[in-house]
């Protein structure tokens, strides 16, 4: 059995005794509720690193085509859910998206059409661009029980990226641009 630590920025390590980790427990608390909620969430800006974008000139299009998007958001809304309502309003989720990379996503801002990771990576250049601290996170989830492995199992099928914004007194609190995802969806990804 493993003890686990929880770090600053979300990061979870384990003693590195040698030994290999057969089973570990994991407890963690969830956001305290739906973000989308909040008529004015205050976001925590104190780690400038995820109010960044990236400066390589490769990205001028993409910023640009996110800059022209954002003109189109509704400035009466508070900004998450102005954000979030652009991406489900006028997109649509597809696993057949553009080539990965730098091309995908200008595709993707182009045609409005792709998959998870296309949209987190949209949502939080487009959110960092309105001063809200975003970072995209990653990972599978897990309801397939595998019983005689006595597991869960997670394949390529389970994969999936949202957004994360950073709230003080909350730390980072998921919300999901994707269309067909909601945040209690995103919350029991984590």
């Amino acid at each position: 059995r493993a003890e686990l630590e929880h770090r600053a920025a979300g990061m979870v390590t384990v003693p590195d005794d040698g030994k290999p980790i057969q089973e570990f427990t994991f407890r963690t608390r969830l956001p305290f509720g739906d973000v989308l909620s909040l008529r004015r969430p205050v976001f925590d800006r104190s780690d400038r690193r995820f109010l960044r974008l990236p400066s390589d000139s490769a990205w001028r299009p993409t910023i640009e085509a996110l800059r022209t998007q954002i003109d189109e958001l509704d400035a009466g809304e508070e900004v998450l859910r102005a954000v979030l309502g652009h991406f489900k309003r006028g997109y649509s989720y597809s696993l057949s998206a553009p080539d990965p990379g730098l091309e995908g996503l200008a595709s993707f801002l182009a045609q409005r059409e792709g998959y998870c990771t296309y949209f987190a990576t949209s949502a939080m250049l487009m959110l960092r661009m309105l001063d809200v601290p975003a970072r995209v996170a990653a990972g599978y989830r897990v309801t397939e029980w595998d019983p005689e492995r006595g597991a869960y199992v997670a394949g390529d099928q389970a994969a999936h990226a949202w957004v994360e914004v950073r709230l003080v007194g909350e730390g980072w609190v998921p919300i999901a641009p994707p269309p067909t995802l909601g945040l209690q969806e995103a919350v029991a990804l984590r």
